[in-house]
């Protein structure tokens, strides 16, 4: 399914949510009616004209409701979409066949002249609930309801003509203070199915046609999103390599010439100073302080000499784009890489379990790992603790980075993958972290979310395919 019919697939579900709320909204008005009538607040004739008629009318009711709050769970579930639109018309046709069955047989007297179902109250029902069926916003059901309540009118009709009980009443007054059918009203109430059920599901359709350009535009709008986010995500990659490079190439000549330099003078103090011994406490102070200086000093090369390994780790520079790697290691390298600063006094766990290497791009899951730590880091504020977990889950292999910060809102989660823009001092950032990492783990087969429970820290997790990742 591609982006735009998932779009259009939400859209739906949510119009046909509502619609089912508004079935719901109308069988509870009814079933409130019944209820007042069987407390006798109604008088009889109001919404039934028995007992024996509102118990039944208010069993069926209930029933409805039961259905239509189980189609209604279907489609906050996202399952079974078209199929519950159907089964909602399906049983509202149901219902409206019902109603003048129990009618007919509850009410005194009625078994006779069956026509008064025909005045009004099917009629009505079945006109409101053509309405409720076109704010599914699919053609069909309106369409599907309006020919069902004539098969059910025409049905009642028909037996109401062939009882042998029936006068034939012609006068439209007649027919509001008889029991007899009116063939104008008939046709006209036929006239007013037809067209309300076609101009409705013509309404649903145009709608609808709305609904997929808007759907378009929107996909359109975040294809154009996307494409910029990698875009820029392609620029700083770049222009990391060529930093990288160029302060490595930098660094090492004037690193090696240290290095050198560091060497002659240990061979210089050597030959000048003695060894050392108790009758030149002099020069053993000496000789012990430019041991601690030399010792200083290549321990400053090593720290620099492993930043600048971590960052030829990180940019992967010389090695193909797309290699088997080790994303413990990786994880790894990227801490290395964080300032003490940042990281403050927070306690880092490390939970590794045995992994395989997988197919991947390190160089942008490197990037991935950054932003999400660095979150982690700035949202602890230099105190708490980060857990890292690396397992292999039902074939996939998951990173979990969770930290013991305030936590995200529950407003906040679903934007935050988006893109968007905020203030940072006199200028305006993008911030682009985030998307940019859901699209590269996404590029790569797999997923990214993030869990935050209320005031528990928020846990990002990435989740990667082991066999046939998706790195290209």
């Amino acid at each position: 399914m591609s982006r735009a019919q998932e779009l259009l697939f939400e859209r739906e579900a949510d119009v046909l949510g509502w619609s089912l709320v508004a079935r719901l909204i109308f069988l509870g008005v009814v079933g409130v009616l019944i209820l007042l009538h069987i407390a006798h607040v109604l008088p009889p004739g109001t919404v039934a004209q028995s007992p024996a008629d509102a118990w039944w009318t208010l069993a069926v009711v209930v029933v409805a409701s039961g259905l239509v709050g189980w189609l209604l769970r279907l489609i906050r579930s996202r399952s079974h979409v078209r199929g519950a639109g159907y089964a909602a018309a399906s049983i509202d046709l149901t219902v409206l066949a019902l109603l003048p069955t129990l009618w007919w047989h509850t009410i005194p007297g009625l078994e006779s002249a069956p026509a008064m179902m025909l005045k009004g109250e099917i009629f009505s029902i079945a006109v409101v609930l053509i309405v409720i069926n076109s704010l599914a916003l699919y053609p069909a059901y309106p369409l599907l309801m309006a020919g069902g309540s004539m098969v059910i009118i025409g049905v009642l009709a028909a037996v109401t003509l062939a009882s042998p009980n029936v006068e034939l009443i012609t006068t439209y007054m007649a027919h509001f203070s008889s029991t007899a059918i009116n063939p104008g009203i008939l046709f006209i109430r036929f006239l007013v199915l037809i067209l309300s059920g076609g101009f409705l599901a013509a309404a649903a359709h145009a709608a609808r046609k709305t609904i997929q350009e808007a759907v378009a535009l929107e996909v359109s709008n975040l294809e154009l999103k996307e494409l910029q986010t990698e875009m820029a995500l392609e620029g700083r990659m770049a222009a990391l390599n060529s930093l990288v490079a160029g302060v490595a190439h930098e660094l090492n000549t004037p690193l090696g010439a240290v290095r050198s330099s560091l060497d002659t003078r240990d061979v210089c103090i050597e030959r000048l100073l003695p060894p050392a011994s108790a009758d030149d406490p002099k020069s053993t102070r000496l000789r012990a302080v430019l041991d601690q200086s030399g010792a200083a000093a290549r321990q400053g090369l090593g720290r620099i000499g492993k930043i600048l390994t971590s960052l030829r780790d990180f940019a992967h520079l010389d090695q193909a784009d797309v290699q088997r790697a080790d994303l413990r290691q990786a994880v790894d390298t990227v801490l290395s890489l964080i300032e003490p600063a940042a990281m403050g006094d927070v306690e880092i766990e490390r939970d590794y379990q045995e992994i395989p290497e997988i197919e991947c791009r390190p160089r942008e899951l490197n990037q991935v790992f950054l932003t999400i730590l660095t979150n982690a880091f700035e949202a602890m504020r230099g105190e708490g603790r980060l857990h890292v977990g690396v397992a292999r889950v039902d074939g996939e292999l998951r990173l979990t980075f969770t930290d013991s910060g305030p936590g995200i809102s529950a407003e906040e989660q679903p934007h935050l993958f988006e893109v968007s823009f905020a203030a940072k001092g006199n200028r305006i950032g993008m911030g682009l972290g985030l998307p940019t990492s859901r699209r590269i783990v996404e590029r790569h087969g797999g997923r990214l979310w993030v869990e935050s429970p209320p005031g528990q820290g928020a846990s990002f997790t990435v989740a990667l395919p082991i066999e046939a990742a998706q790195a290209a």
